[in-house]
């Protein structure tokens, strides 16, 4: 997944939402507000077993969209090896953008997952390969931050570190 260039990073933008909008309220988090009901995803329980590893893969997803509704990166980096992913700057820079114009990035539907399956182990990493329905997301405010909306495959590779997966890096399948 490092391997790919930063044209994958602006592939996953683009295949990440279309633009609604939605309404800041009470809540204030880093740099943003946040949006109503929005409640941070429950880490699933850290596992090392296939299992594990595809609930962890969906977890990411849900993660990335709780730090764009919050204008938040700090969910997303909590998870993450930074150092190693790649596919994370492109998400953690538009969240940045967000919440440095007050805006949040909303949507009132949820991030689904399916079609999951390791496809690689090697060491301490796995790769999963899953569908993922992640929807649209507008900005809130003026400056008119959007992720499209997607419905594709992607490949999220995991590092088991001890007790816990960690995020090494996500991107679009064929692209």
């Amino acid at each position: 997944m490092m391997r790919r260039g930063v044209a994958l990073c602006v592939l996953l933008v683009l295949t990440l939402a279309g633009c609604t909008t939605g309404d800041s309220t009470d809540g204030a988090s880093a740099g943003g507000t946040q949006a109503p009901d929005l409640a941070a995803p429950e880490r699933p329980a850290d596992q090392r077993t296939e299992a594990g590893a595809i609930s962890f893969a969906g977890y990411v997803f849900e993660v990335l969209q709780f730090a764009y509704g919050t204008a938040d990166p700090a969910p997303l980096e909590d998870i993450a090896d930074l150092e190693l992913c790649f596919g994370c700057m492109q998400p953690l820079e538009t969240i940045a953008a967000a919440a440095s114009s007050g805006d949040q990035l909303v949507s009132d539907a949820e991030v689904s997952t399916s079609d999951a399956q390791v496809v690689d182990e090697t060491g301490a990493r796995t790769t999963v390969r899953l569908r993922v329905e992640f929807p649209e997301l507008g900005s809130s405010g003026s400056a008119g931050e959007t992720v499209p909306a997607s419905d594709g495959p992607m490949l999220v590779t995991l590092r088991w570190d001890a007790t816990q997966w960690t995020l090494v890096d996500f991107a679009p399948i064929g692209n």
